[in-house]
């Protein structure tokens, strides 16, 4: 069943939420590592989780080009979140999350 299309509001309500979520768990969880690791959240309209350990997402809020490491990929839709050691971000278009695993949502 095709998702339906969110709106560029609804998108950013879900982004800035998740975020916020994922911020004070990071924030808590990571504070003794916080200067030796920096983490990329990227949120996308799309998230393919079908190839676990390799998650993909399209039409993402990030402009990061290239090499990422401990990427959290947020589905907007769902509001699931995919932690992953490592990947690939090709700007707003799309991010692809290697050696990743569910962390929460539905």
């Amino acid at each position: 069943m095709p998702r339906p299309h969110l709106g560029r509001e609804s998108i950013m309500r879900l982004v800035l939420s998740a975020l916020a979520a994922v911020a004070a768990a990071t924030a808590m969880a990571a504070a003794p590592l916080a200067a030796a690791h920096a983490e990329e959240v990227i949120a996308c309209e799309t998230v393919d989780a079908s190839q676990m350990p390799i998650v993909m997402g399209f039409t993402c809020m990030t402009i990061k080009r290239g090499p990422v490491t401990q990427l959290r990929i947020i589905d907007a839709a769902t509001r699931s979140v995919y932690s992953c050691r490592t990947g690939q971000a090709g700007g707003v278009l799309w991010v692809r999350g290697e050696d990743c695993e569910k962390t929460s949502g539905s």
